[in-house]
Order: structure tokens, then sequence, then C-alpha cells
């Protein structure tokens, strides 16, 4: 079942909930839903600076892999915001948010694909369209 959540800024957008951990390096993303590149969902690894891998490390990893493995998970969010994904981290201290992180990733096709597709799917997509007479508040 594929998790949507509200912005942790308080926007009011419509994030798709995902997890992820430290693994080699790089942010190990997986999400559960419409099989992309995994029989669950998705899985990527993208690159991240090193002070917030480092934060990341020190997270709460509460979620069970969904390759069933023995690795344990950060819940995290993300939607599309100005053709980057856009993830938001629930933190035990803040990183450069009050709620903990906020960062943009570059690239990653696929995870962009599978966000794209359950947007589309749950009838969020609206919320990541940005409308000219809007301004878009700091997630």
């Amino acid at each position: 079942m594929v998790g949507i959540a509200e912005s942790l800024a308080g926007t009011g957008k419509r994030y798709v909930v995902l997890q992820a951990r430290v693994r080699d390096g790089k942010l190990h993303i997986q999400g559960r839903g419409v099989p992309v590149n995994r029989p669950y969902g998705v899985a990527v690894d993208v690159s991240i600076p090193d002070n917030l891998r480092e934060w990341f490390e020190e997270q709460d990893h509460i979620l069970p892999s969904l390759a069933n493995t023995d690795a344990m998970y950060v819940p995290i969010q993300a939607r599309i915001k100005d053709g980057l994904i856009h993830v938001q981290v629930r933190g035990n201290k803040p990183y450069n948010r009050p709620y903990g992180a906020a960062f943009d990733i570059k690239g990653a096709e696929v995870l962009k694909s599978f966000l794209t597709t359950v947007a589309l799917h749950e009838g969020i997509i609206d919320d990541w369209i940005k409308h000219p007479e809007e301004g878009e508040a700091s997630e």
C-alpha cells in the first residue's frame, strides 16, 4: 500500500512516503507501490553531501526493509518540485529545518518516474504543479 503524507513544513503539499538508509556511502531509498525496478516498487541509490549523510545515520531507523533483509530504514517523504525530487525527513534534531531535513535530489529518473506514477494514481499530482498565481513556501 502506498503512503501519502502532508508536508512536514505545514504547506499542505502532499508527499509520497518512502524509506531510506545510508549504504555504501550513498542514500539507499526504497518505495512501496507500482513495481518500477523491484517487485515491491522502487529502490535507488543517490549521492548526498557528507554532513547530510552523517546526520541521516544518526536518525531513528524504525522501518524494516521492503526487500526482506535485516536492514532498518528511516521514514522519509518526497515529491517532484521544480523538476527535482524534494525530500523531507523528520529528525531527532534539526539539520536545516526545524522538523529535521529537506533536500533535493537531481537525476534519479527511476525514482522520479515512480513518484510521478504514484502521484497520478493517488490523485495528488495537482499538488505538485506550481500555478503562476501561487508562490511556493519553503519546505
